[in-house]
């Protein structure tokens, strides 16, 4: 008698395999689609700053700072005068922190150089308002140093409060001590200190390189004060045309001075 045929075996693993298959068809699986990158969204463009207006320009009265910018600048090679808008600035600035109460229009003059005969040319004739005057013997002497006038100043201008000082120098500074310019230099704060504009006066000589003309004008640069050139005998006509630019400049707008208009440029 015959023997039937052994049952063919099926191993573990292949039976799962066929097992997950059978699933997956029964239930109609497909593998999973692969996920599809997503559009940027496109930049939106960013808008342009608007450009602002300039600052109108406000109606009223001019600044102090607008008016000293107005102010020439003199040299004494071309103008026989010392004067520039940072000059002017630093003037009105220097008053505005000053005591009130100096006459703006009375000008006192002083110093070494006013030790002369001829010294009523030195000081000229005052416009109607005004009033020019010899300082006393104290401020006034031949021999005075930039130590002298500073010791002796502060007295003078307690007394009188005059709106300008003159300081004119002389040649005999030409052999001032090594602070001579220095102290030139602070007699011109001194001044300031009391309201009165300073101003220097550079001795007249044969020798425009004379040392005490370096010295003068030195200390005038050096306190940033205005100057004027006793050359040749125009000291006279040239503090007075500094003095009304002083005037314009300077005390334009200022308590206590008189109401100019703006000037015009130059």
């Amino acid at each position: 008698m015959a023997r039937a045929p052994a049952a063919t075996r099926t191993s573990p693993l292949v039976a799962l395999a066929l097992g997950v298959l059978c699933c997956c068809t029964a239930f109609g699986g497909e593998p999973a689609p692969k996920a599809q990158p997503q559009p940027k969204a496109p930049a939106q463009p960013q808008p342009k700053a608007q450009p602002q207006p300039a600052p109108q320009k406000k109606d009223g009265p001019p600044s102090g700072d607008d008016i000293a910018a107005k102010a020439p600048t003199k040299t004494l090679e071309e103008a026989g005068l010392i004067l520039s808008p940072v000059i002017a600035k630093n003037l009105r600035k220097a008053l505005a922190n000053s005591p009130k109460g100096a006459d703006k229009h009375e000008v006192v003059f002083v110093g070494p150089g006013m030790a002369t005969a001829e010294k009523d040319k030195l000081v000229p004739k005052p416009p109607e308002g005004w009033m020019f005057k010899v300082g006393p013997a104290g401020v006034t002497g031949a021999d005075m140093s930039g130590l002298d006038m500073m010791r002796k100043l502060p007295d003078v201008l307690a007394k009188s409060r005059p709106g300008f000082v003159v300081l004119v120098g002389s040649l005999n500074r030409d052999k001032g001590g090594p602070t001579e310019t220095q102290d030139w230099q602070d007699a011109c704060a001194q001044c300031l200190r009391f309201g009165a504009i300073p101003v220097l006066g550079i001795p007249d000589a044969k020798d425009l390189a004379a040392p005490a003309r370096y010295l003068f004008t030195t200390a005038a640069t050096g306190a940033n004060v205005p100057a004027y050139d006793l050359l040749n005998g125009g000291g006279g006509e040239r503090i007075s045309l500094l003095l009304r630019m002083l005037e314009q400049y300077v005390l334009s707008g200022a308590p206590g001075a008189k109401d100019l208009a703006v000037p015009a440029d130059e």
